[in-house]
């Protein structure tokens, strides 16, 4: 073979391999490169889940428990009964306007005496001289009201309907017994307030009249509490209304009536029952507004 042939196929044979050379590194290095990556990877994630542990708050055995979560309060309705007579040991309920906050309360009376109260020793004195005048202007209006109870009820030997229900008997005995009571206890309670007014006029400031000062607030106590009196004023007239209307039945019914005379007597009692209901909604509607 001649000399320059050789040097060709030499030339040749060393140039495919060196052409090749390379593209056979850049796929080990790709393959290689592959692999840091993947541990990179690797212990950054295994790095990041070990701060994260540290980071969380450690937990104890009772923590890991399943526990029943805690019920909320739920805060009960009471339901208030109202009913026409009141409880014998809660005569008396504070007034909506002695709720007020004490400096607009003061204010008002102050408008109401016609001159300004400045000190503190005024405003405390009037301010428990009112309450005491609005416990006082109650405590009357419920000894009148039943007071009248009483007289109409002795006079005709009758009592409404409500106050047998209270006594739980069928006796009118029982229920002029249970009124006599009740009149009783009123009377303590007024004398027990007129002896709290007559302590505190001594501690009267010296600026204040207390006559005059008297005179003012009790006209205070019953322009505020005129809704009071007109629910007193429609209980005595409800109680003259009943007893009326027992009256008249039994007259009716004494008397020998024909089928058609009580049919219609019978429709007349239910319309008047009809009507009561519907006032004692009305005026309860009017204590809620």
């Amino acid at each position: 073979m001649k000399p320059h042939n050789i040097e060709r196929k030499i030339k040749k044979r060393f140039g495919d391999s060196r052409t090749n050379q390379p593209t056979s590194i850049i796929n080990n290095n790709d393959s290689i490169d592959h692999r840091p990556k993947t541990i990179i990877t690797l212990n950054q994630n295994i790095k990041n889940a070990s701060i994260k542990r540290k980071r969380e708050p450690v937990r104890s055995q009772s923590q890991f428990s399943i526990s029943q979560p805690v019920p909320k309060k739920v805060k009960k309705k009471q339901g208030l009964i109202q009913t026409s007579v009141p409880n014998p040991d809660k005569v008396y309920r504070v007034a909506s306007y002695l709720k007020r906050l004490p400096r607009l309360l003061i204010q008002a009376l102050g408008r109401q005496l016609d001159r300004p109260l400045k000190t503190k020793s005024e405003h405390k004195f009037i301010y428990s001289r009112l309450k005491l005048l609005d416990l006082q202007f109650c405590l009357n209006t419920h000894h009148s009201l039943w007071q009248s109870y009483f007289n109409l009820g002795y006079e005709q030997n009758q009592w409404p309907d409500h106050l047998y229900k209270i006594t739980k008997t069928n006796e009118p005995q029982l229920c002029r017994k249970f009124v006599q009571e009740y009149l009783t206890h009123i009377q303590q309670q007024l004398e027990q307030c007129s002896t709290q007014l007559n302590l505190q006029a001594t501690t009267c400031p010296e600026k204040l009249t207390i006559t005059l000062l008297d005179h003012h607030l009790k006209e205070y106590v019953c322009s505020q509490q005129k809704r009071f009196t007109r629910k007193i004023h429609h209980q005595l007239k409800r109680f003259k209304d009943e007893l009326h209307e027992k009256r008249l039945c039994h007259i009716l019914f004494d008397n020998n009536l024909t089928s058609d005379q009580k049919e219609a007597i019978n429709r007349l009692i239910h319309l008047r029952e009809t009507e009561l209901q519907i006032r004692k909604e009305l005026l309860l509607l009017e204590q809620r507004i």
